[in-house]
């Protein structure tokens, strides 16, 4: 059984349409729960010095991975990931190795992304809109910390006041 490693891919670009699913996991900590689960492809090379020109930069061949986000945000994800977007993830990866009907070796890179998020250094990006805020479990948590804070005694500065002899005139 493949092991999983951390990976950190920055500006990997999106090769192919989001696919959004529910499934039941049949063990781990979610064992027969529903389970959101979007996957995506992505393509990502690296730049490096020409060895027969210093002065020069070759791209490698890409590697590809398939990219699984899990939970909450994989809905949101799969309606906002498009083709050809340039996208940082994280996350942790496995390779399975395998022989096709030709005998010939293939590879697939999975990747359990903890954090996907857009690269904003792209220049194809001409705008970005939120939404309004909307409360959530997570908004109203903070709004019952927020109070409690507030709740608590407000503090105070007095300057010290010189006094006679301190050589303050």
């Amino acid at each position: 059984m493949p092991q999983f490693e951390d990976i950190s891919l920055r500006k990997a670009y999106v090769s192919g349409e989001p696919e959004f699913d529910t499934i039941i996991p049949k063990s781990g900590e979610n064992k027969d729960k529903e389970v959101d689960v979007v996957k995506f492809n992505i393509g990502h090379s690296t730049w490096k010095a020409d060895p027969a020109d210093a002065d020069k930069m070759v791209q490698s061949k890409p590697t590809y991975y398939e990219v699984r986000v899990y939970g909450n945000d994989a809905e949101h994800l799969s309606q906002i990931i498009k083709v050809g977007m340039a996208v940082n993830v994280s996350g942790s990866v496995k390779t399975e190795v395998w022989n096709d009907s030709n005998g010939d070796v293939r590879e697939k890179h999975i990747i359990n992304a903890d954090d996907v998020a857009l690269n904003l250094s792209q220049k194809r990006i001409e705008s970005i809109n939120l939404a309004p805020k909307t409360e959530t479990a997570d908004h109203s948590q903070k709004k019952s910390l927020d109070k409690a804070i507030n709740e608590l005694p407000k503090a105070s500065y007095n300057p010290a006041q010189p006094k006679a002899g301190m050589g303050i005139k």
